[in-house]
Order: structure tokens, then sequence, then C-alpha cells
């Protein structure tokens, strides 16, 4: 493939990272305003129930996403084999794509990812296991 091709591939990748935490994040505000917005604690099984749905839902996701950054590590290491071809010398693009690989970029993007979904897995849990009703006292309106 040639550089041109590569980048259209890199950014079709980007994308579909994007969307992947698109739906992380989404999925997360649903969970919490639903932990939020039911009035009264969650019963035994329904915890249970939540945490499983989450729990594949976060697997799934994170190796989905694992798999997309591998694909994307994969595109920049071929985008830096052309950094000392006649082609793209002083091509800055070409330039940052190497700069970001020799800097570990793919074993941070890893890390970083792990560290999210690990973090995020805590919150849903936290929130899962502590959730009570809030008892709002809401003063009543005086009529004349």
């Amino acid at each position: 493939m040639n550089p041109s091709e590569l980048l259209i591939v890199l950014v079709e990748m980007a994308a579909r990272i994007d969307v992947q935490w698109g739906l992380f994040i989404t999925v997360h505000l649903a969970l919490f305003g639903a932990i939020i917005y039911i009035d009264r604690p969650l019963k035994l099984p329904e915890k249970i129930g939540a945490f499983i749905l989450y729990a594949v839902f976060a697997y799934v996701n994170y190796k989905m996403m694992a798999n997309q950054i591998g694909m994307l590590t994969a595109v920049y290491s071929e985008l830096a084999k052309f950094a000392q071809d006649p082609c793209c010398l002083g091509n800055a693009v070409i330039a940052r794509i190497e700069n970001e690989l020799a800097g570990g970029r793919a074993e941070k993007s890893h890390t970083m990812l792990l560290a999210i979904h690990i973090s995020m897995a805590i919150l849903v849990a936290i929130a899962i296991v502590f959730d009570r009703a809030v008892n709002l006292k809401i003063p009543k309106k005086r009529t004349k």
C-alpha cells in the first residue's frame, strides 16, 4: 500500500475507535442515569444482573477496542516505514507518526484503554453495590 492509502485506512480506523468510545461513554451515562432515576434500592438479583450485563459489555468493548488499536498501530508501523523513503521525506504527517510510534504510542494506548475500562468497572460496581433510594423532600405548594 502507498502512503495515501495507508492514511485513508488510518483515518477509518480512528473513526471506528471514536465510535467505540462514544458507545462506551453512552452506556455508562445510561447506566448511571438509570441507577439514579430508579427511586428505590436495586434488589440483589437486579444488582447481580446489572453487573453481569455490564461485565459482558465492558469485556466485549475492551476486546474490540484493543483489536482496533492493534490495527491502528499496524497502520502506524507501515506508515513509519515511509519516513526515510524519498517519496515522503519532509512529510510532517509521516514524521509525526514515526515519532509517536517511537515514543511508545502503542503501549500507552493499550495501557490507557485497560486503565479506563478497569476504572469505570470499579465505579459501576460501587454505584451498583451502594445503590439506595434518595428521599427528596419537596415542599408542597401552599394554596391561598
